[in-house]
């Protein structure tokens, strides 16, 4: 496992490709998600793998692009938009991407929401293996954010891994602390289902003074920061199924959008570290 940079994650913004990588390497951090934006844009993207390599950085996770839950003609040109950003992502050398989905649906029953994920993601599982890179799904856990909808859906690592099947042998999970946490997720289901299955990681901690149901989605803290979540038994798991990839902060921390990228980063990436060492 190795600590990974992600700046939509924590709300560094406005940093160039070659300032980013720097930040991560000043920071001890192992990888970075690819900024696909600005490498489209150069005369040749392969100079982003080359400092990449001349950084000592590995490649971290590229997002799911387009919508691929609207319309028939929004998801074609998610489709479109996915093969060609796999193409670039491809190029250089990333070989992850990660997309979450919604744990409710207001209008379509478990079932027919389940058969439209199916189809509709196989169909970008597909497009993304033809560059070599793996679909990770997250599941998103909180009880708060499904219960006032008529419908639920996947919520839980079960469920997920039945999506996964169903999608293609392409796909595998996007394994957040907090949705394990709160989808009451242990160390042994990791030890048990998880081998093999796990795309990429994400850790952070939840709030104290809530309960499991309690928590929010879009209100995390750094990992660690805490102590909600027992993040040693989540380490412990991820290290038992050997899973050897990214570890990103995805903290939920609006007040990162106003502090030095270098502070953020530093906090970041010692919170990581610290929850990696955890395990030993």
């Amino acid at each position: 496992m190795f600590a990974n940079l992600s700046a939509g994650a924590i709300r560094i913004d406005g940093l160039a490709w070659t300032e980013l990588t720097a930040l991560a390497v000043r920071h001890g951090f192992a990888g970075v998600d690819p900024p696909l934006g600005e490498i489209g844009l150069m005369a040749d993207p392969q100079d982003a793998a080359r400092r990449l390599a001349e950084q000592g950085l590995v490649w971290g996770v590229m997002g799911l692009p387009g919508n691929f839950c609207g319309t028939e003609s929004d998801f074609e040109q998610a489709v479109a938009e996915t093969d060609r950003m796999g193409r670039l992502a491809g190029t250089i050398g990333c070989r992850r991407c990660n997309t979450f989905i919604l744990p409710f649906h207001d209008e379509l029953s478990y079932a027919v929401n389940f058969d439209l994920h199916a189809r509709r993601l196989g169909r970008m599982a597909a497009t993304l293996e033809r560059q070599g890179i793996r679909l990770g799904i997250e599941f998103v856990g909180p009880r708060t954010l499904r219960s006032d909808h008529r419908y639920e859906f996947v919520h839980g690592v079960d469920e997920c891994l039945e999506l996964c099947d169903a999608i293609g042998h392409n796909c595998g999970v996007l394994l957040d602390s907090f949705h394990w946490y709160t989808s009451s997720v242990t160390e042994e289901d990791i030890a048990s289902w998880l081998a093999g299955r796990v795309v990429s990681v994400h850790v952070n901690d939840g709030i104290r003074g809530r309960s499991r149901d309690e928590q929010l989605d879009l209100e995390r803290a750094l990992p660690g920061d805490t102590g909600v979540i027992d993040l040693a038994a989540f380490v412990r798991g991820l290290r038992r199924i050997e899973y050897d990839g990214p570890v990103t902060a995805e903290p939920m921390i609006q007040a990162f959008a106003e502090e030095p990228a270098e502070e953020v980063a530093r906090r970041v990436s010692d919170s990581i570290h610290r929850t990696l060492d955890l395990a030993w």
